[in-house]
């Protein structure tokens, strides 16, 4: 009965603390950016950070970067370019916000149900990893359209082309990571 207890609640530990070390992690990651003259959204590391979340916290990943949305829009400066507040969210990179937390919510789901068959490859991650990641550029891309006017030419030129190769890298680091991660 003791050990029994005491797994589950070793198991709740880790779990609040990787949530947390998650949420940490978003923070950190909106901070290294790099800013284009031509597109209101930076290039940071937050994609990567989210394939590994999807990966060891699956359906709770989302959970983690709810709590670093709740973090900006209370004022802390944790989005990126410093910014805070919950008129950020309604800015240009409120789609891709949005996008964050819906591939989240969706590919955490995936990630669970499919581990439950069989365990995922690194090939697995990078085809969930580049769905989850077309998910945030729709997003974001209908945000601009619908929310700044931007052709959708336009928006796929400031709010996908830039990003394109950075990604597919982060797709492949993070999937090779995290099948690393999770066969240990």
């Amino acid at each position: 009965m003791y050990s029994l207890v005491s797994k589950r609640i070793h198991i709740i530990t880790m779990n609040i603390f990787l949530t947390l070390f998650f949420t940490f992690l978003f923070v950190v990651s909106s901070c290294i950016r790099i800013p284009l003259f031509f597109s209101p959204v930076p290039i940071t590391l937050q994609t990567f950070v989210l394939f590994l979340s999807l990966a060891v916290l699956r359906k709770k990943a989302a959970v983690s970067y709810l709590f670093y949305i709740v973090l900006g829009a209370s004022g802390f400066s944790v989005f990126a370019n410093g910014g805070s507040g919950i008129l950020y969210l309604f800015g240009p990179t409120g789609g891709y916000l949005f996008g964050f937390f819906l591939s989240l919510v969706v590919f955490g789901h995936v990630i669970e149900r499919v581990n439950h068959l069989k365990k995922l490859n690194a090939v697995d991650y990078s085809l969930v990893f580049l769905l989850a990641n077309l998910l945030i550029y729709l997003c974001g891309i209908f945000w601009l359209i619908f929310t700044y006017k931007v052709p959708f030419e336009g928006a796929l030129k400031i709010g996908v082309m830039p990003f394109v190769i950075g990604d597919v890298i982060k797709i492949i680091l993070a999937a090779s990571l995290s099948y690393k991660l999770i066969k240990c």
